[in-house]
């Protein structure tokens, strides 16, 4: 209690967090996002992304691909990173009813359907980068892939 008073001094209940200095490894939307959160419980984020993200070296490869997708040539499209999801967005990229929609962990699944994407398979461990679902005999799938991803990981007809 103060002097003179008879309450007792209001205390604010400690941050979980206070006084960490926690290494946020994206940037972008992505770091912002948990940084923020991170300062709502008290810590000092320090956003330090360690993977840059490039455009392809190859954008007339990457055009194809993405018709060929809208066109409704592949049966599966495999994605194995929110990343991915974003590329698909900036292009304008509309996948068909019939192309189903595989992902990669949580975070991929998440992006997708927040950008109207339907999810017809999520996998939580890494093993979709190199066997993704088979398709039924004369069907193909892509995975469009960052060039650091699992040797193996690419289109097939």
């Amino acid at each position: 209690m103060t002097p003179g008073s008879d309450r007792a001094p209001e205390t604010k209940p400690a941050k979980p967090l206070a006084g960490w200095r926690v290494l946020v490894p994206r940037g972008g939307k992505w770091g912002d996002s948990v940084a923020a959160t991170l300062r709502g419980q008290g810590a000092v984020p320090v956003i330090a992304p360690l993977i840059n993200f490039a455009s392809t070296d190859d954008p007339t490869s990457l055009a194809n691909a993405l018709h060929e997708l809208q066109d409704g040539q592949f049966a599966w499209l495999v994605v194995t990173s929110a990343t991915t999801v974003d590329v698909l967005n900036a292009q304008r990229v509309k996948v068909p009813d019939g192309t189903r929609i595989a992902a990669v962990g949580e975070t991929t699944a998440a992006a997708l359907q927040l950008a109207g994407h339907r999810v017809g398979s999520a996998r939580s461990d890494c093993g979709m980068s190199t066997r993704p679902p088979m398709p039924e005999s004369g069907h193909s799938f892509t995975s469009p892939r960052a060039e650091m991803s699992a040797p193996g990981t690419k289109s097939t007809r």
